[in-house]
C-alpha cells in the first residue's frame, strides 16, 4: 500500500475506558475522530450515547446535557435498502451501483449496527478515495455528524459516506443521536465561534434545521406535505 498507511477504521475498546488504560484510549479517540471521524466501537455494554460524548477534552458534560434534556429527537431505526435491478446511469459509478449516495449524517452521532450477510457501506478515506466498511462482530460503527463537527468548530471530523449495492437486498440498523426539538444549536464548545449564523447571539433551533436538512434525501421528501399550521405532523 501507497506510504504504508493502514486502512480500516480505528478501533476503541470502552473496556479500556477506565483505570490505567484510560488516557491512551482517550489519545487513540481523539486522534480518530478528528483524522477519520468514523471508528468501530467495542466493549459498549454498561456505556450510553451521552458517555461518548464525554471522552475527550472538547466533550463538556453540562454543555451537552442542555441540548438533550428534557427530551431529545434521538431515533432508531431498521433500514431496508431494496435492490436497484435496472438504475438510471445517475446512479452508476463505475461497476457500483449506488443505493445512498455520498453524504454526511447531519446528526450528532450515529451509532450504526452492520451485519456480515449485508456489506455495502463505503467511507470516503483521508485520502479521498472510497474504503469498503466491513462487518466485525460484536462492534458498533459509530461516525460523527455534520452538527457535532459544526459544534466543535470544525475540530472533530464528520466524513462523507455512501452505501452501494453489492448483496441485493440490504437491512442496517442505525441509531441517530439528536438533541431536542428546541435546543439552539448556534453555538460552539468553549473556546469556539457559533458557525451556523453571522450572528453569534441568534438562536437556531434544531427542529426546523434537521427538517430542512432531512427533505432533502428521497426518502423524506413527502415530508413537506405533513406540515400543517402548528408544524410537522407526527404520523
Amino acid at each position: 500500500m501507497e506510504g504504508g498507511e493502514v486502512r480500516e477504521l480505528p478501533v476503541i475498546d470502552m473496556r479500556l475506558a477506565k483505570g490505567s488504560t484510560r488516557p491512551a484510549l482517550v489519545k487513540q479517540l481523539k486522534e480518530a475522530l478528528t483524522t477519520v471521524g468514523f471508528i468501530y466501537l467495542a466493549g459498549v455494554e454498561g456505556f450510553d450515547e451521552v458517555e461518548l460524548l464525554r471522552l475527550t477534552r472538547w466533550f463538556y458534560s453540562d454543555f451537552f446535557t442542555s441540548l438533550f434534556i428534557p427530551t431529545h429527537l434521538s431515533t432508531l431505526r431498521l433500514i431496508r435498502y431494496p435492490p436497484r435491478h435496472d438504475p438510471p446511469e445517475s446512479a452508476r459509478d463505475g461497476d457500483y451501483v449506488i443505493q445512498t449516495a455520498e453524504h454526511r449524517d447531519s446528526v450528532m452521532i450515529t451509532l450504526l449496527a452492520t451485519f456480515q450477510e449485508y456489506p455495502g457501506l463505503q467511507v470516503r478515506w483521508t485520502d479521498d478515495s472510497l474504503m469498503d466498511v466491513p462487518h466485525r462482530p460484536g462492534h458498533l460503527v459509530v461516525n460523527i455528524g455534520s452538527l457535532l463537527a459544526t459544534i466543535s468548530g470544525g475540530t472533530l471530523k464528520a466524513t462523507r459516506h455512501r452505501i452501494v449495492d453489492v448483496c441485493g437486498e440490504r437491512f442496517s440498523v442505525p441509531y441517530f443521536l439528536e438533541p431536542r426539538y428546541d435546543a439552539n444549536i448556534n453555538q460552539c464548545l468553549p473556546g469556539g465561534t457559533p458557525a451556523l449564523c453571522d450572528d453569534p447571539g441568534h438562536k437556531v433551533y434544531y427542529g426546523p434545521w434537521v427538517f430542512e436538512k432531512i427533505t432533502k434525501f428521497a426518502e423524506y421528501k413527502d415530508l413537506i406535505t405533513r406540515v400543517g399550521n402548528g408544524g410537522v405532523e407526527v404520523v
